[in-house]
């Protein structure tokens, strides 16, 4: 049995980089590898209130995974913050 795991961008990703609580998306994306190995699906969605969410990409591979975690590491970069290890 495939497990997967469905992460909300605004509530997993985007405000604890804002926060800078990098480490706990460092662990987020740990976990996420994991079920990527294990031969589960990493979901990144918007969730809304009002609205169903709005699902942003599905992956599939551990490289599409570290390609996204590299382009959000470029604009940690930018805005002089910790990178996502």
């Amino acid at each position: 049995m495939n497990v997967d795991i469905v992460i909300s961008m605004d509530e997993n990703i985007h405000d604890p980089l804002t926060m800078e609580q990098t480490q706990m998306v460092s662990e987020i994306f740990d976990h996420a590898s994991k079920i990527l190995e294990n031969g589960g699906k990493v979901i990144v969605q918007r969730v809304f209130t009002n609205a169903p969410p709005n699902q942003l990409c599905v992956f599939d591979k551990l490289e599409d995974l570290t390609g996204w975690k590299e382009r959000l590491n470029d604009v940690q970069v930018i805005l002089d913050r910790d990178t996502i290890s």
